[in-house]
């Protein structure tokens, strides 16, 4: 019998219910282990099943959006549960360990309840690893664990958080900054408790599981690579394939498109080649900037002053590009990656915690700068800071109409897809100054290129790291510690990297459309302002929105 609740009404009633679900997440402990895990998939479950009943056709454009979003993350958090990778929940970036110390960014601090509760869960961190250890072994005995050739630096890592002054430590911060309208006394009360669980609770426990992870973990790790190689998982990465391109595509088409890209890359790189005046081939000039020290900061002061720099250029151009509508009024701030989680860190990444007084901020690499060059400085700053992440991202915070849980979650294929596209956004706003900084751009999309190539290869075509290793120092101006960090990362987050090149592609391909179809009547403010519009969407919506926006354009 059919509902006498208006779809929109039901779906709104879901939507509500998921986001109030989600925030209850950020106060549950411990929130790790098999049992948490198990609650998780059932009210995930539930949702699913509440939404399947919805007639998606019933609602607004904003609803449909959102329905999508919801729709493929419910799908995903449940197929990712039923294939057991909540097994794995250590990676090469980090695991439990970097979880628990990096919590506060997680949580409010407003009142003394807020402190109580974090106090609580520093108080009892053993309970936390115990819960975390116990999924761990799980994976051990079912061989569901990550590779072992990804898992080195978590010693370290873990070393970091061992702290003999309390104040040293990430964990410490909000106790440095409790809000004046709590009692003096009270505030004092707090810090030192703060301190003392620090000391007598976290450190000990840190302790205690860096032994396990060292001693027991990582020997157990599988020596394989590939998700193949897994029970059931190369089913789970053609599902990971859909839900991070948000297409339903396979991974042999993604391979083949990657390979196609490779070519077409690859001969307007030997064109910049040539406006460079270089006296050398392909792999000479790759070398050469490998190595020459021109290319290479001094100092990280020098690389952040660089990254300054363009950022105040670059500002100054977007009106080209953008209507007012379409520009974010909230800044940001451009600053080193944290050092404890540096040396296994990308180049560069954005960082948002969607506040009005934190917005965002550009994270730049300043450890081993023989691997920083500058020439892929202006490409990396374009997909990072605006008009990439932070230009996207801080403007669908300030858009009324789009909803939270779509602000919050992470649509790659629209989000990666759209930063990819900002780095071409370059050449109309003259940020390459040198065929240098012309070929770090393509080196760029040749690296997001050989993403497709390299991890389909790897996790269903038997690739060894080595080979992905080979393909992409032989494709890219990368340097060869980047080139092992990216193939550790394809390695140990499988499917995700494919989001940047197929969102790209089938941005360009909308524009491309919507030239040919409008004509001198284009425009690319205002296309870029469609694009923008409906904040993080999956891919047949945004293809359905555009259309719509030409049909209008047209008549």
């Amino acid at each position: 019998m059919a509902s006498s609740v208006p779809a929109s009404e039901q779906f709104r009633i879901i939507l509500e219910e998921v986001e109030e679900y989600e925030e209850s997440l950020d106060e549950a402990f411990p929130d790790t282990g098999i049992e948490w895990e198990a609650e998780k998939v059932e009210r995930w479950r539930g949702f699913a099943a509440r939404l399947d009943a919805v007639d998606r056709g019933d609602l607004g454009d904003d609803a449909r959006a959102d329905y999508d979003v919801l729709d493929r993350e419910l799908t995903h958090r449940i197929t990712r549960y039923e294939h057991e990778i909540h097994l794995m929940p250590v990676n090469h970036e980090g695991g439990p360990h970097s979880k628990f110390v990096r919590h506060p960014t997680r949580q409010s601090f407003e009142n003394g309840e807020d402190y109580e509760r974090y106090l609580h869960r520093l108080e009892n961190a053993d309970e936390y690893f115990d819960a975390a250890r116990e999924l761990l072994e799980a994976g051990v005995e079912r061989g569901f664990t990550p590779p072992r050739s990804v898992l080195d630096g978590h010693g370290e890592m873990i070393d970091s958080y061992l702290v003999e002054d309390p104040t040293e430590s990430a964990l410490y911060e909000p106790f440095e900054s409790i809000p004046e309208r709590i009692d003096p006394a009270e505030r004092e009360r707090l810090r030192e408790a703060g301190a003392d669980a620090i000391l007598d609770a976290v450190v000990p426990a840190l302790r205690e599981f860096r032994e396990y992870l060292l001693e027991e973990y990582l020997p157990a790790a599988r020596e394989t690579t590939g998700y193949a190689d897994l029970d059931g998982g190369e089913a789970y990465y053609e599902h990971l394939v859909r839900y991070y391109t948000t297409l339903d595509v396979t991974p042999q088409e993604v391979h083949e498109i990657g390979l196609d890209e490779v070519d077409r890359i690859r001969e307007e790189m030997l064109s910049v080649i040539d406006d460079a005046g270089f006296d050398g081939d392909f792999g000479e000039f790759v070398e050469f900037l490998r190595t020459d020290p021109q290319f290479y900061p001094d100092s990280a002061e020098q690389l952040l002053s660089e990254a300054k720099s363009i950022a105040k250029e670059i500002d100054g151009r977007l009106p080209s590009l953008f209507t007012l509508d379409a520009m974010p009024t909230r800044p940001y701030a451009v600053e080193p990656v944290p050092e404890d989680i540096a040396p296994d860190y990308t180049s560069g990444r954005y960082v948002s915690n969607g506040t009005d007084t934190d917005p965002g901020t550009f994270w730049v690499n300043t450890y081993d700068l023989d691997s920083r060059p500058l020439y892929g400085l202006p490409a990396l700053f374009l997909h990072e800071a605006v008009p990439g992440h932070h230009h996207q991202i801080a403007h669908a915070q300030e858009q009324e109409g789009i909803s939270e849980f779509r602000r919050e979650n992470f649509v790659n294929a629209y989000i990666e897809g759209w930063a990819l596209y900002a780095e071409r956004l370059g050449l109309e706003l003259d940020a390459f100054e040198t065929p240098y900084e012309q070929f770090g751009r393509l080196s760029n999309e040749m690296w997001r290129a050989c993403r497709l190539v390299v991890d389909t290869g790897l996790h269903t075509m038997g690739w060894t790291p080595e080979e992905a290793r080979s393909f992409m120092a032989e494709h890219t101006a990368m340097s060869m510690h980047n080139v092992r960090t990216e193939v550790d990362r394809y390695v140990a987050w499988p499917g995700q990297s494919l989001a940047y090149k197929m969102g790209e592609i089938r941005i360009r391909e909308l524009r491309a459309e919507a030239e040919d179809r409008l004509g001198p009547a284009f425009d690319v403010r205002a296309f870029h302002e469609q694009l923008l519009a409906d904040g993080p969407v999956v891919l047949p919506y945004l293809e359905e929105s555009v259309r719509e926006w030409i049909a209008d354009e047209t008549a």
